[in-house]
C-alpha cells in the first residue's frame, strides 16, 4: 500500500467482490465493485473525486488479478439476481411485436400555480412495449425511463427507470415482476430546488432501486440504496451498479398479501395496470395495483381532444387526429390517501397504447412533459434496463 497517497484493500463480503481505495491525506475511502472497475469508467472518477494518485492508479490493475484467486460461485449462486430476469426467457424465440417511442422532456417552473419559466429539452425518455404469446396467455414487457440532460438542466442529474414483465393465464394476470431505479431527490420546495442547481463538483447522487414480484394474491419486494458521483452527465452504468448493489447488500424481502386478489390472480403492477386501463374501452375506469409494499387506486377519465390531435398531426405524430384522446389519471395511495395526478394523450384504438405526450408534476414547483420526438436521442439506459 502507498502510505503517502493511499492504496487499496481487496475485500470479499457476502460473495461480493470489491476493492476499498483509501486516501490517507483526505482521510477518505471509496468502495468499488470489481466488475465496475474492470470497465475502466471508475478510474478517472477515483483520481478526481477521491484524490487517488497516478501511482496508485497504476497499481489498480494488479488488484484485478485477485479476482481470479477468489473461487467462482456455484450455479445456484450465479442465478438471476432480479425477478424480471426469470421472465425474459418467455420472449426468447417468441413472435414478439415491439414498439418504442423516444421523448423530449420539457420543464416548466410553477409559482402559485402559474408558469413562470419554461425550458425545453431538459431531458429525454423512452417507452417500449413488447407482446408475445396467444390471446389469453400473453406475455408483456413494458419499459419507461426518463433522464435529465445536466447540460440543459443547470447541472441537475436525475433519472427514473422502470421495467415490468407480466404473464397472463386465462386472460388474467398470473404473475408479474418489476425492477426500477430512481434518483433520491430531496428538494421539496422551489428554494431547495434553486439551491441544488449547478452543484455538481464533488456531489454524490443517491439512488433507490427496487426488485419486486407479484403472484398468487400476494407480492414481495426488496429495496437497495446506493450512490454514485454526479459528474454533470448521465451515468450510463447506473443499471449495472443497481444490480451489483442487490448482490452486495442482499436486502430483505418484504412480503404482502392483498385481499381480493386470491381468486382473481396476481395483483396488477403499475405499468401493466396502466396499460390495461388505457385499453379499456370505457370512458372511465378504476383499477388497483401494488408497488413495493403499498397498494394504489388508479382512476382514468378519457375525453377526445381534437385540438391536440391537430397539433400532433402537424408534428407528424399521428395520421388520425380525430382519434387522439386525453387521458386524465389520478393515483391514490390507499394507506395514506395521498394523491397524484397526470395526463396522457394517446391515439384511441391503436394497438400500441404508448402515449404521444405525458404531463405530470413531481414537485409543487415543477411540471414536466414528455412528448414523442423522433429526433430526441434515446437515453443509453434503454439497452441496460
Amino acid at each position: 500500500m502507498d502510505s503517502s497517497a493511499g492504496g487499496y484493500i481487496p475485500l470479499q463480503q457476502n460473495n461480493y467482490r470489491r476493492i476499498c481505495f483509501i486516501n490517507n491525506s483526505r482521510k477518505t475511502h471509496q468502495f468499488v465493485n470489481i466488475r465496475t472497475l474492470r470497465s475502466g469508467w471508475m478510474l478517472e472518477k477515483l483520481q478526481r473525486h477521491a484524490g487517488i494518485s497516478r501511482r496508485s492508479l497504476g497499481r489498480m490493475t494488479a488488484a484485478l488479478v485477485l479476482e481470479s484467486l477468489w473461487p467462482r460461485r456455484s450455479g445456484a449462486e450465479t442465478a438471476a439476481l432480479l425477478e424480471v430476469d426469470r421472465f425474459v426467457g418467455g420472449f426468447a424465440g417468441a413472435d414478439a411485436g415491439k414498439i418504442a417511442f423516444t421523448y423530449r422532456a420539457d420543464a416548466v417552473i410553477v409559482l402559485f400555480s402559474l408558469p413562470v419559466y419554461r425550458r425545453p429539452g431538459v431531458g429525454s425518455g423512452f417507452a417500449s412495449l413488447a407482446e408475445a404469446g396467444p390471446e389469453g396467455a400473453r406475455c408483456y414487457s413494458l419499459r419507461f425511463a426518463g433522464a435529465s440532460r445536466p447540460e440543459r438542466a443547470a447541472g441537475l442529474d436525475r433519472v427514473g427507470v422502470i421495467r415490468e414483465v407480466a404473464r397472463e393465464r386465462a386472460a388474467k394476470l398470473n404473475e408479474a415482476a418489476y425492477f426500477g431505479v430512481l434518483t433520491s431527490s430531496p428538494e421539496e420546495t422551489l428554494e431547495e430546488g434553486r439551491r441544488s442547481l449547478g452543484k455538481t463538483g464533488n456531489k454524490w447522487n443517491e439512488y433507490t432501486a427496487i426488485n419486486g414480484l407479484s403472484r398468487g394474491g400476494g407480492s414481495r419486494s426488496a429495496v437497495a440504496h446506493f450512490r454514485l458521483p454526479s459528474s454533470g452527465s448521465s451515468n450510463v452504468h447506473l443499471i449495472a451498479e443497481a444490480r451489483a448493489n442487490f448482490q452486495n447488500s442482499q436486502p430483505a424481502w418484504r412480503e404482502n398479501q392483498w385481499a381480493g386478489n386470491q381468486d382473481t390472480g396476481a395483483p396488477p403492477t403499475f405499468l401493466y395496470g396502466l396499460m390495461k386501463a388505457i385499453r379499456d374501452p370505457r370512458r372511465s375506469s378504476e383499477t388497483r395495483y401494488v408497488f413495493s409494499d403499498r397498494s394504489y387506486r388508479l382512476r382514468l377519465e378519457k375525453e377526445p381532444d381534437r385540438q391536440q390531435g391537430r397539433r400532433f398531426a402537424e408534428l407528424g405524430l399521428t395520421s388520425q387526429p380525430e382519434r387522439v384522446v386525453e387521458v386524465r389519471g389520478r393515483i391514490r395511495e390507499e394507506r395514506s390517501g395521498r394523491q397524484t395526478t397526470f395526463r396522457l394523450w394517446i391515439e384511441d384504438g391503436a394497438a400500441n397504447t404508448l402515449p404521444l405526450r405525458i404531463e405530470f408534476q413531481p414537485r409543487s414547483y415543477l411540471r414536466l412533459s414528455f412528448e414523442v420526438d423522433r429526433q430526441a436521442s434515446a437515453t443509453s439506459l434503454e439497452e441496460e434496463l
